[in-house]
């Protein structure tokens, strides 16, 4: 049982729709596995098998006061694959029958193994991180590379865990209904859970769940085996929902050394051994948010939540105290979670069975058949998977536990890697929408025909809202525009116009009135918007890089200014001057150019003055040294960068982009010189 928190059910979308998916290398993808003691890529997978294991136990206090699990007063389950699970069932989907069929217990441990795969890619890949999520050279807290935490932390096991704490592996969930239920892993619909996977407040993986339906995917009486392959599958995708969420992928995110944006840090630099399968818990019960209220929310409690290396989770300073289902979570998961762990090492208690061509040709197949990917990507990938289950194959079938992994390698570096918050198109011949054509953020509170809230978020510049139908706008105000609400305009304009056909809107700022416009309308020539934000970063002894906000409409390119005359026209919005003089004062100006030629009036001034000479070269007092790529730092190490003096907070080694001014959690500002 877990609180429903009910979250955004529409995505924003970029007018310039395209969608981010790539292909990792075999190389990429070996970086994430565990490795043996003899430092060999250790490809076996562990599930445990033949064990009593307590759920659904109480919490009480102990002596200390700190909540704890109460091993007393726990439900038990049994867990016996092969005898709770040795029929053959058919591989029927909601809506697409087949008389192809398989052993129950099969199918779960696939799916089992899918999961953890899939969450795996999803959270080092999926997230439009330019080096990955978390950095794969340098060991977690504990010691432990990332292939072998990840595997003891969220392995096949840990979703066993997670679906026992959930659901009792399906044994709990209702009789069959017509609105269906959220599946064995609990992935709430029509609440937060498939609503951030759909895109909401353009997050999500929307390219995948976008015209999925929910109750064909989770739903646990509309696939076989409880459809543990959808809920699987959804969860993988769902894990990396969550940490992009607070990782900086946001659109909205623009300051990336926040600790709200922050948690890969965290749960790599964390001394506690089950911080992953802990945040994760927490989070499924109490929202991908509820990170940021506590153990995110500042550097000071960022930092003191990180070096604990016992009790995290009953740290008041670290996650919320109460005698609640979410306090129950982030103890009973990670602790049955190495339960099983430790059974699956022993002989006696660790399951194995034989995978037929069969079973696995089908298995993929259904991969499609749920719509996880498309039947021309699973062409192109199935083959090669296959081709390696021929090659490790005896007698025709492979082990589960030595070789399932190796096959799904095959097919995982085939198929491509949704990114998190990618934007994905709107089908405009089905729905309205309303695109902010300013230069402005808007804020949207929009309710469907029901009166429930579906969205409530700011719409970004040159970005669009699909409207469906019924839909009520509750409420439009520009970010600069002093109490001015757009709502009432919006809507007359979806009453008046709306009808069979749907309706395409355009709304932005003229003389401090909300003007509205269709699609296709005549629309006087403007000038662009002044950029806006005009900022410096990395500045040099030589060189200078300015940014400034996108200016909404079609521009072409951008005049950047420096004292006074025009130096280049770079088409993004950032620029870096060069063969600059050493100590010396620039003043920067910018302004936007339309396609048909129009140009903005100059942004506001801009003053840079360059470094002097010995700003990067010349050593600080006493045992300060410029800060260098490649050099290894130990705690307490002091360095000069960009004319400031930091101390550095944890052993690392430096790489481009772990500079003093980007990552606070490795550096702290001492003065500026």
């Amino acid at each position: 049982m877990k609180i429903k928190i009910i979250a955004l059910a529409v995505a924003l979308f970029s007018a310039n729709n395209a969608l981010a998916t790539e292909n990792i290398s075999l190389d990429m993808y070996r970086q994430l596995l565990p490795k043996d003691s003899a430092g060999q890529i250790d490809y076996d997978l562990h599930l445990a098998d033949k064990l009593s294991l307590p759920y659904h136990c109480n919490i009480k206090q102990d002596s200390e006061g700190r909540y704890e699990i109460d091993l007393d007063n726990c439900e038990h389950h049994d867990l016996d694959w092969k005898k709770d699970r040795s029929g053959l069932v058919k591989l029927d989907l909601l809506g697409d029958s087949s008389d192809a069929t398989m052993v129950e217990h099969k199918l779960w441990a696939m799916a089992f193994a899918q999961a953890y795969v899939s969450t795996m890619i999803q959270m080092q890949f999926g997230l439009d991180k330019e080096n990955g999520t978390f950095d794969l050279q340098r060991p977690f807290g504990v010691g432990e590379s990332f292939g072998n935490y990840f595997a003891r932390n969220m392995g096949p096991n840990y979703f066993v865990s997670k679906g026992l704490q959930e659901s009792s592996l399906g044994r709990d969930l209702p009789a069959p209904s017509e609105e269906g239920d959220d599946g064995v892993l609990q992935i709430e619909y029509p609440g937060s859970a498939w609503s951030e996977l759909q895109g909401t407040g353009g997050g999500g993986f929307p390219r995948i769940f976008g015209m999925m339906q929910p109750k064909k995917i989770l739903d646990s009486f509309s696939g076989p085996a409880r459809n543990i392959i959808g809920s699987a599958v959804t969860s993988g995708f769902y894990n990396g929902s969550v940490i992009g969420i607070n990782t900086g992928s946001l659109p909205w995110d623009k300051n990336k050394t926040d600790t709200t944006v922050r948690i890969q840090d965290f749960i790599q630099g964390s001394k506690d051994k089950d911080t992953l399968a802990m945040v994760m818990s927490y989070m499924y019960n109490r929202g991908p948010y509820s990170v940021k209220e506590l153990l995110l929310k500042s550097e000071q409690s960022f930092q003191h939540c990180m070096a604990l290396t016992d009790h995290l989770e009953s740290d008041p300073a670290c996650f919320v105290q109460l005698n609640d289902f979410g306090t129950r979570y982030i103890r009973q998961i990670p602790y049955v979670t190495q339960m099983l762990n430790e059974a699956s090492q022993k002989e006696e208690t660790r399951y194995e069975t034989q995978l037929t061509r069969l079973d696995v040709s089908n298995y993929f197949d259904l991969l499609a058949r749920y719509g996880f990917y498309s039947n021309a990507e699973m062409a192109k990938a199935k083959p090669a998977a296959m081709a390696r289950f021929d090659e490790l194959a005896k007698n025709g079938e492979i082990s589960w536990s030595h070789d399932f992994a190796k096959v799904l390698e095959a097919l995982m570096v085939e198929l491509p890697v949704t990114q998190f918050a990618e934007k994905s198109p709107i089908d405009e011949s089905l729905v309205s929408t309303l695109t902010n054509s300013d230069d402005q953020r808007l804020f949207l509170s929009v309710a469907d025909n029901v009166g429930t809230i579906v969205s409530h978020d700011w719409l970004e510049p040159n970005a669009k809202i699909a409207l469906m139908p019924g839909s009520q706008v509750q409420q439009a105000a520009f970010e600069n525009g002093a109490g001015m609400d757009c709502a009432t305009l919006i809507q007359d304009q979806l009453s008046s116009l709306g009808g069979a056909a749907p309706v395409h809107l355009f709304i932005q700022q003229e003389n401090g009135q909300c003007a509205i416009s269709q699609e296709g309308d005549e629309t006087p020539s403007e000038k662009p918007g002044i950029p806006q934000n005009l900022q410096a970063s990395n500045i040099t002894t030589t060189t200078v890089t300015l940014s400034w906000k996108k200016v909404a409409g079609d521009v072409a390119r951008y005049q950047v200014y420096r004292n006074g005359e025009l130096l280049e026209s770079p088409q993004s919005e950032s620029f870096t001057d060069s063969n600059l003089k050493p100590g010396t004062a620039y003043v920067y100006q910018v302004a936007a150019e339309f396609s048909n030629g129009l140009v903005s009036e100059l942004s506001a001034s801009l003053n840079v003055k360059t470094l002097a000479d010995d700003a990067d070269e010349t050593p600080a007092p006493g045992d300060v040294k410029p800060w260098a790529e490649g050099t290894v730092y130990k705690a307490g190490d002091r360095v000069s960068y960009n004319g400031k003096t930091y101390s550095c907070l944890q052993a690392h080694s430096a790489i481009v982009g772990w500079d003093p001014a980007s990552v606070p959690a490795l550096w702290k500002l001492e003065s500026a010189r």
